[in-house]
């Protein structure tokens, strides 16, 4: 590509645009363009949602210190990572159903392809073992 082109790129890419809409504008080949864009990516960023300043946690907006030649972060941490796709579930097209508990009977919300039968860890082990005592402990018998 040309100097002019690679500029048209990099204008079109932070404005927005697609690889596939910036090669019929540029008239090269969309591989091309895909790939001048993975190796200049920090030049060519997409805009962030609205909902997300650059640089901060998409749950609480705390200030995200970012790593050269890494990819970016979009959460400060685990946790608000965990809380904001349970709050965006059904954004991101994981849908929930309601199950019933194979020990307990009570029901419980699963993932829709989920193999999951027991509502809690207790029941799933109490199913397989049998009752635990309270102490959640079980005690074996100790020869001598």
């Amino acid at each position: 590509m040309t100097d002019e082109q690679k500029k048209k790129v990099l204008e079109m890419r932070k404005r927005g645009h697609t690889t596939a809409q910036i090669a019929a504008v540029v008239e090269a080949p969309t591989n091309t363009v895909k790939t001048y864009c993975y190796r200049h990516k920090s030049e060519t960023d997409k805009p962030t949602a609205p909902d997300q300043k650059p640089g901060h946690c998409k749950n609480c907006g705390s200030v995200i210190v970012q790593m050269p030649k890494r990819k970016t972060k979009q959460f400060c941490c685990v946790r608000c990572r965990e809380i904001w796709w349970n709050k965006n579930r059904k954004r991101h097209g994981t849908n929930l159903r309601a199950a019933q508990c194979a020990y307990c009977g009570g029901e419980f919300e699963k993932f829709e392809r989920s193999p999951q039968r027991f509502c809690s860890h207790s029941c799933y082990i109490n199913d397989r073992f049998g009752e635990v005592k309270s102490s959640g402990i079980k005690q074996r018998a100790v020869s001598k």
